[in-house]
C-alpha cells in the first residue's frame, strides 16, 4: 500500500484485497477493523483505493460467490427503508404479505412498504437463480425454488394501496426469469414448479392484467405522464405475459413498444428526465425487456414487417402500425439512450465513479442506473462508458450488473472490441455538458479531478425539486459543496431540511425559494485561458417577482492542481431593500475554520477555502440545520439596497490541507469568459 503523511498502520492487503482501505486512516494492529453489516459509503468515506482498477472476471466472480454465500446463509430478509429512517428484517421464506406495518408515513396515506422489499427480494433470488443457473448450486436452487413457490400463497401481489405497481413489477420481473428458460425446467422440482408457475398466473391474471385493462380504458394519462412506477410496471407486466403466452401479451409489447418511443421523443425535444436515480431505475427494466422480449430480430435497416407500435402521439390502445424489430428499436432508440449514458457518465464523482451528484431527487441506495447503463454499453460498444463501468469497484455493482457482465463477458467484450487495455483509465479532459437536468463542467475522472453540476431541472415530475442554478462541487473523492438530495418523507426537521428555502444554495429572495423549474441555459463558455462557463438564467423559477426582475447565476471552473469555481449571482430589476440569502452545504464530516477573511473546510487530508464578496462571512454564520443529514450550512445575506447588484464567491482546492490562505483577491479571479 502507498505510504502517506499521517499513515502509520494500515491493514495488510490479505485483509482487504481487491479495495485497501483509503490511506487517510491509519489503523491500529490491537484494535483490527471489522465489516460493519451495513456500507456506509453514500454519506461517509469508506474504503478507497487512491488506484483505480479495472475489473475482470476474477473480480466478478470473488464478489458474485460471497454475495450468493451470504445470501444462502440468511434466515431473514432486511430492508432499509433509507427515505424514512426505518429498517426491517423479515423471516424467509416470505409466506405472505407482511402485515402489521404502519400505515401512514408522513403525508403518504399508505406507505409503500413492499416495494422497496421486492428490491431486497429480487437481488437475493437474482443471487440464487445465477447460482443455480452459472455455478451448479444446488443448495441455492432449493432455496429458490421453496421461496418463490412460497409466492403462491399470497393473496395478491399489490402495493399497501391496493394498485399494482412496483412490487408487481418486480415479483414479476423474477417470475418471468426463471420461467423464461426451458433448459432448466428438468433441475426443478415438479411440485414447487406447479406452484411458482400459479403464482406467476395469478399475478398476472389478477392484478398486473386489471390494471393494465384499466389504464388503457379509463386513465391514458398514467402512462402518457411517463412516471416510472406505471411504466415499470408495464414493461415487467410485458415479460411476464410474454413468458406464460397469455392472450394479452401481444397487446402488452405493443404498449410497451408505443411508451418507449413516446419517451425517447419526449427526452430529445422536452428535456424530459426523472433525475439519474429514476432515469436508471426506469431504464433498468426497459433495457432487461429489450434484451429479453422475443420481438422479431432484423437486421439494422430492414424493413419491419410484425405490427406493434402506435403512430406518434395515439393514445394508448389505439390500432399499431408496425412493431420495431429488436434490433431495429435499439437503433431507434439509440439517441435518447445516449443523453442517458452522457447524464449517469458526467454525473460520476470523480475518483468514486459510482457516486452521482446528489442534485434532486438522487439516491446513491439506488445504483440501478449501472445494470442499465451496461446493457447499452453491451449493445452499442461505447468505449468511454465502457471504461468508467470498469472503474467502478465490483462491491459497488448491483448484483444484476455482476450477473449481466459475466453473462456477456464483458470484460472480454471491452478489452477486445473497445480495445482497452486493463492499466487503462477513463480519458482526462475539460467537459462542459447540458444534460436533461443539470449542466456539468469536470476536468476528468481521476480523484485529482474537479466536477461542477448544476441544476438545470425542466421537467415536470413532482418528486424533483425546485433547484435550478444549485451548484455542486467534487473534487478528491468527495462533495465539498453538496445537497441534502432526495427528500424525507417523514414529516418533521429532516423533511424540512430536503425541502425548506435552505435546502438548495440557488437564490432565495425575500425568503421566497423557488417554486417553478424554468431555468434558461444561456451560455455554455470555454475561457481562452483553459477554464469552462455556465451562465443560467433563473428569474422564471420564482413567483411574486417585477416582470422586469432578472436573476442570473454565472459559475466557472478554473482546472489545476488546485481547481478554482466561481460564482457571480446577478440581480437586477428588484425592490430597493431586497433581501437575498444563500445557503452553501458543506460535505459531511469536514471541519469548518475561519482564517483571515476565508472560511476553510479541510477533511483532515486535503481543504477547500471559500470567500464570498462584497458581503464577507465568518463562522458565525455557520449552523447546523436540525434535520440535517450531516452537513453543516453557511448562511449568507446580501441586502440590494438599489434592487440590483452581485454576490460573489470563490472556492478553492487545497490538496496540501494548509493553512496558508489563498493568494486570490476579488480583482485576481476573473468576472468575463468570452468565448474562443
Amino acid at each position: 500500500m502507498k505510504k502517506t503523511k499521517n499513515e502509520s498502520f494500515s491493514l495488510p492487503d490479505s485483509l482487504c484485497p481487491l479495495y485497501p482501505l483509503y490511506p487517510q486512516y491509519p489503523q491500529h494492529p490491537l484494535y483490527p477493523l471489522y465489516p460493519l453489516p451495513y456500507d456506509t459509503w453514500p454519506y461517509e468515506f469508506s474504503a478507497l483505493s487512491e488506484e483505480m482498477r479495472p475489473w475482470g472476471k476474477a473480480e466478478l466472480v470473488a464478489e458474485l460467490k460471497a454475495r450468493i454465500q451470504r445470501a444462502k446463509e440468511a434466515n431473514c430478509v432486511e430492508v432499509n427503508y433509507y427515505r424514512i429512517g426505518y429498517r426491517f428484517a423479515f423471516p424467509l421464506p416470505v409466506k405472505s404479505r407482511p402485515a402489521g406495518l404502519p400505515a401512514e408515513v408522513g403525508s403518504i396515506k399508505s406507505y409503500p412498504w413492499m416495494t422497496w422489499l421486492s428490491w431486497e427480494l429480487e437481488n437475493r433470488w437474482r443471487l440464487l437463480y445465477a447460482a443455480w443457473r452459472h455455478l451448479q448450486d444446488m443448495e441455492a436452487s432449493r432455496l429458490l425454488q421453496e421461496e418463490l413457490a412460497a409466492l403462491s400463497e399470497w393473496d395478491n401481489y399489490r402495493e399497501v394501496s391496493g394498485e399494482a405497481g412496483l412490487v408487481t413489477a418486480h415479483l414479476a420481473a423474477v417470475l418471468a426469469m426463471v420461467l423464461r428458460r426451458p433448459e432448466s425446467w428438468e433441475s426443478w422440482d415438479s411440485g414447487l414448479y406447479q406452484k411458482v408457475e400459479k403464482a406467476a398466473r395469478k399475478l398476472l391474471n389478477n392484478d398486473i392484467l386489471p390494471w393494465y385493462r384499466r389504464v388503457v380504458t379509463e386513465k391514458p394519462q398514467t402512462l402518457a405522464s411517463l412516471h416510472n412506477i406505471p411504466l415499470i410496471t408495464l414493461f415487467r407486466g410485458a415479460q411476464l405475459a410474454e413468458t406464460l403466452g397469455v392472450a394479452e401479451a401481444g397487446a402488452l409489447q405493443n404498449e410497451a413498444c408505443r411508451v418507449l418511443q413516446v419517451w425517447c421523443r419526449r427526452r430529445l425535444a422536452q428535456h424530459h428526465t426523472e433525475g439519474a436515480s429514476y432515469d436508471g431505475y426506469l431504464f433498468d427494466s426497459i433495457t432487461e425487456w429489450l434484451d429479453t422480449s422475443s420481438l422479431p430480430i432484423s437486421a439494422p435497416g430492414s424493413t419491419p414487417s410484425f405490427p406493434c407500435s402506435s403512430s406518434p402521439g395515439s393514445a394508448p390502445g389505439s390500432p399499431p402500425i408496425s412493431l420495431p424489430h429488436r434490433l431495429d428499436l435499439w437503433q431507434e432508440c439509440r439517441p435518447a439512450f445516449e443523453q442517458l449514458c452522457r447524464q449517469w457518465l458526467h454525473l460520476s464523482l470523480p475518483g468514486r465513479l459510482h457516486i452521482q451528484a446528489p442534485l434532486g431527487d438522487t439516491e446513491q441506495e439506488m445504483p440501478f442506473w449501472m445494470t442499465a447503463l451496461l446493457r447499452m454499453t453491451w449493445h452499442y460498444g461505447w468505449k468511454e462508458a465502457g471504461r468508467l463501468l470498469r472503474h467502478i469497484p465490483v462491491s459497488r455493482l448491483p448484483s444484476a450488473a455482476i450477473i449481466e457482465a459475466l453473462d456477456k463477458e464483458l470484460d472480454k467484450e471491452l478489452d477486445m472490441k473497445l480495445g482497452i487495455k486493463l492499466a487503462a483509465s477513463p480519458d482526462d479532459g475539460l467537459m462542459i455538458s447540458e444534460h436533461a437536468g443539470a449542466v456539468t463542467m469536470r476536468t476528468g475522472w481521476q480523484l485529482d479531478d474537479a466536477l461542477v453540476v448544476v441544476g438545470l431541472s425542466r421537467a415536470p415530475m413532482g418528486h424533483l425539486h425546485h433547484d435550478g442554478g444549485n451548484l455542486i462541487f467534487g473534487w478528491r473523492g468527495r462533495f465539498w459543496i453538496t445537497d441534502p438530495g432526495y427528500q424525507q418523507y417523514r414529516a418533521g426537521d429532516e423533511r424540512q431540511y430536503t425541502l425548506g428555502i435552505s435546502a438548495h444554495n440557488a437564490p432565495v429572495i425575500n425568503g421566497i425559494a423557488q417554486t417553478r423549474r424554468a431555468p434558461i441555459l444561456q451560455q455554455l463558455l470555454r475561457c481562452p485561458d483553459g477554464g469552462l462557463q455556465v451562465t443560467v438564467d433563473l428569474s422564471r423559477n420564482y413567483e411574486g417577482l417585477p416582470p422586469s426582475a432578472s436573476v442570473q447565476r454565472i459559475i466557472w471552473l478554473f482546472p489545476g492542481e488546485e481547481p478554482l469555481v466561481r460564482v457571480q449571482d446577478r440581480f437586477s430589476g428588484l425592490p430597493p431593500g431586497t433581501k437575498i440569502e444563500t445557503y452553501w452545504h458543506g460535505g459531511a464530516h469536514l471541519a469548518w475554520s475561519y482564517i483571515d477573511g476565508w472560511i476553510r473546510l479541510s477533511s483532515g487530508r486535503e481543504a477547500v477555502w471559500l470567500k464570498s464578496w462584497p458581503q464577507p462571512v465568518d463562522l458565525t454564520n455557520v449552523f447546523k440545520h436540525p434535520g440535517s443529514r450531516g452537513p453543516l450550512t453557511l448562511h449568507h445575506t446580501a441586502i440590494l439596497t438599489e434592487g440590483a447588484g452581485d454576490n460573489h464567491w470563490i472556492f478553492r482546492g487545497d490538496p496540501a490541507d494548509g493553512i496558508a490562505v489563498p493568494s486570490h483577491t476579488p480583482n485576481s479571479v476573473p468576472e468575463e469568459c468570452p468565448d474562443r
